[in-house]
């Protein structure tokens, strides 16, 4: 089975390393689909918690299929905390580390 990537950016962040970054890793892992979902805007806390609820169904909803899921995120550690509370027990989710150039080491939540 073939990855599903979701990649959590913030609208208009993108770049040339952003794209290539993920360009690489869903080639090296063999992404069959991958998701972006775009943060508009600089959020406030209920915004951020919000967020992190809305990611955690976006994982859900994908790993419904029973796919391997794999969470792109260049943001700060609080936000995957809240990702992850709000997509508990879903299932293993693969969170490889950005370094600021791409995304290196991974952790296997759930």
């Amino acid at each position: 089975m073939s990855p599903v990537t979701v990649r959590l950016q913030r609208a208009g962040q993108t770049g040339p390393s952003a794209d290539q970054a993920l360009e690489s890793y869903t080639h090296e892992h063999q992404a069959g689909r991958t998701l972006t979902l775009d943060v508009p805007r600089q959020l406030d806390a209920a915004g951020v918690r919000g967020l992190a609820r809305h990611v955690g169904e976006k994982i859900r909803t994908v790993g419904i299929d029973g796919y391997p899921r794999h969470l792109l995120l260049a943001g700060p550690v609080s936000l995957a905390t809240f990702i992850g509370a709000a997509s508990n027990a879903n299932g293993p989710v693969v969170v490889p580390l950005w370094d600021g150039c791409r995304y290196t080491s991974s952790v296997t939540i759930g």
